[in-house]
């Protein structure tokens, strides 16, 4: 058991390095849930282990993680818009040129590690993915506001 954390902690130190944060999340979330799962399913008596009792577990299953990762995603939205509304205020009210480029380099810099930008593959497809999300419509209002 110790070596198994050992390797495991080895492993996610390089990989980690390479992989982005979000997609390292989703990935130990889905391993924990397969792990789980089937830990459960060795320990329920032969008479849970009908399929329609099954197919009803996976269903319920299925919607609790859908539900949990909308959810966060609505969060996700807010508190990224919101750090985008701050960001164009920054530039917006920015008396050099200066401060508009150290704003437009930090802003850069998270979204490269946020995206995954050294990975090309990952960073493409998390890119396409995050751009499908868009900015929340209430701070968009606000954004729109500081530019009319």
């Amino acid at each position: 058991m110790i070596l198994v954390s050992a390797i495991g902690i080895v492993v996610g130190k390089y990989v980690g390095k390479r992989i982005p944060r979000v997609t390292l999340s989703y990935a130990a979330g889905a391993l924990f849930l397969f792990f789980g799962v089937s830990k459960l399913y060795g320990a329920l008596d032969a008479k849970y282990r009908a399929p329609w009792i099954l197919i009803l577990f996976a269903l319920v299953l299925s919607a609790a993680v859908v539900y949990v990762l909308v959810k966060n995603q609505e969060k996700k939205k807010k508190r990224d818009s919101r750090y985008l509304l701050a960001a164009y205020k920054k530039v917006k009210y920015a008396e050099t040129e200066e401060e508009k480029a150290q704003v437009a380099a930090e802003i850069e810099r998270i979204g490269a590690e946020y995206f995954g930008e050294n990975i090309p593959f990952v960073g493409d497809v998390l890119k396409h993915v995050e751009r499908l999300h868009g900015v929340d419509p209430e701070i968009y209002d606000e954004i729109r506001k500081l530019w009319d």
